[in-house]
């Protein structure tokens, strides 16, 4: 140990010795990181995969990464995940083909790709960008988790869902504007608070030449194009977020900023209110929850490809049913602490909810 003045030996502040561990490792998850990416390079669409979810290069932007493996840090008490969806997303993960993918033959409803003879990327590639397949699901599968965080910052939030005239369109415009979460009564934001979520996959041809040369291209791409789409309609004192993410884990840069905000001001609601909080837990928390609705985002792409394929009449009856379901057009919150905690039996955001 250093000399301190007076031959005193110095240790490590509590604050030091949290970091010690990461600033040593580090390190060494960048160097594999990037022997990793060198292997793949050749394979545009791996790469892309690879960027999209992975934190650990140089240059990285903000986002990068930010919802990738969330899901896999839960603990049992925390949160019930389908057994199922954890194989699905870990065999995505490492680009390996969907367990189902390997003992029957599967054709996407255009007939002109046989997903069987592919990996799970190269199928999610072709779902993407396919015009037969409901790209809805996956959306309201992520709005859902972002909803469900914006319900825990305070007992007296109201959310409503795809807010019909939301921001106003200019006099004499043709187009209406449709908002998919405004929400009011959030801690923190005086008056409302309008989130667009949207899902954008890197590997897609449209995007893949920039996305494997620019880390987060996909995301920021999705994020520019919602805030020219809406930003300069957005009534004075109200706050817009894009809420854009890569299908592997790359958040746009809004996202990451409205989680932030959202896990401060929950945490001062809760200091308020008397209660422990600890604004880099919920900001966790949080991410942990939309690391969790993506993945049930991207495994359920693939799941629903395998059961139209096996049997379309069972698979469409089953998608009217879920397009019928009208998920909670007005919600509201309660307070994140109340709600969690390995005490209380029930998820990491008081919700055992399984997207379907």
């Amino acid at each position: 140990m250093p000399a301190a003045a007076g031959g005193a030996a110095t240790r490590p502040t509590q604050r030091q010795g949290d970091k010690l561990q990461h600033r040593l490792v580090q390190p060494a998850h960048a160097a594999a990181a990037a022997l990793y990416a060198e292997r793949i390079r050749g394979d545009s669409r791996r790469y892309a995969q690879h960027l999209s979810q992975c934190a650990a290069m140089p240059g990285a932007p903000k986002g990068a990464g930010f919802l990738a493996t969330g899901w896999l840090t839960l603990l049992p008490w925390q949160r019930k995940l389908e057994s199922a969806a954890m194989r699905s997303a870990i065999r995505i993960m490492l680009g390996l083909p969907h367990p189902a993918l390997e003992h029957v033959a599967v054709r996407c409803k255009c007939g002109r790709v046989d997903l069987s003879a592919t990996s799970s990327v190269e199928a999610l590639e072709h779902i993407s960008a396919c015009n037969r397949f409901n790209k809805l699901k996956p959306h309201n599968t992520f709005a859902k988790s972002i909803e469900t965080i914006i319900a825990t910052t305070g007992s007296g939030v109201l959310i409503e869902r795809e807010k019909m005239y939301y921001p106003p369109a200019p006099a004499g415009a043709r187009e209406t504007f449709r908002m998919d979460l405004v929400a009011t009564g959030v801690p923190g934001i005086a008056q409302r608070l309008a989130v667009d979520p949207t899902i954008t996959n890197p590997t897609v041809p449209t995007v893949l030449a920039n996305a494997v040369l620019r880390h987060g291209y996909a995301a920021n791409q999705a994020q520019e194009a919602k805030i020219v789409k809406y930003q300069q309609h957005i009534p004075t004192g109200d706050l817009f977020y894009p809420g854009a993410a890569e299908l592997y884990g790359t958040a746009c840069d809004t996202l990451v900023d409205l989680v932030e905000k959202l896990g401060h001001s929950a945490a001062a609601a809760s200091r308020s209110a008397g209660e422990r909080g600890h604004a880099g837990a919920v900001v966790a928390a949080y991410r942990q929850e939309l690391s969790v609705g993506l993945m049930y985002a991207r495994t359920g792409m693939l799941r629903d490809a395998v059961e139209r394929s096996l049997d379309p009449q069972a698979a469409e009856r089953q998608q009217r049913a879920r397009d019928s379901y009208v998920y909670r057009v007005v919600h509201r919150g309660a307070s994140f602490y109340h709600r969690s905690g390995p005490g209380s039996g029930r998820g990491a955001l008081g919700s055992e909810r399984v997207p379907g």
